[in-house]
This record gives structure tokens, C-alpha cells and sequence, in this order.
């Protein structure tokens, strides 16, 4: 979250602001200390991403499909 809250220049300030939320939920959630939030869905909205990848659940490398040469 804090890599791509950076990205898009925003300050915790202004991203709390933007959720409805106060800073210190969105420093928390940073931080690892708060895992969860009923904002989350909202807060990767804002971020242009989605929750799963806000919760790292979604860092997974892609995977290819493999195709057999005839």
C-alpha cells in the first residue's frame, strides 16, 4: 500500500482523507499492525488497485500456460 500510495503522490493525510478514515488507520495498515479494515475495498479504489494485492495476497508471479510443440 505504501509503495503505491508514493507512486501517486499521495500523503497518508490526503489518502485518509479521500477514504473517510484518519491518518493513524492508514499508518497503521502501512505498518502491518491493523491486517484488516472495512475500508480496504474503498482504499484500493482510491489507490486504482485491489484489496487482495493491498493484503498481499495477490503477489504471486503469473502464471503461463505451456503449450506442446506438435
Amino acid at each position: 500500500m505504501t509503495e503505491r500510495r508514493r507512486a501517486l503522490g499521495l500523503s497518508q493525510a490526503k489518502l485518509a482523507k479521500m477514504v473517510g478514515v484518519t491518518q493513524p488507520t492508514i499508518g497503521k495498515l502501512e505498518a502491518g499492525i491493523s491486517l484488516g479494515s472495512s475500508y480496504i475495498h474503498k482504499i484500493a479504489r482510491a489507490l486504482g488497485t485491489t484489496a487482495g494485492i493491498l493484503n498481499r495476497r495477490d503477489r504471486r508471479p503469473e502464471r503461463r500456460s505451456v503449450t506442446s510443440a506438435g
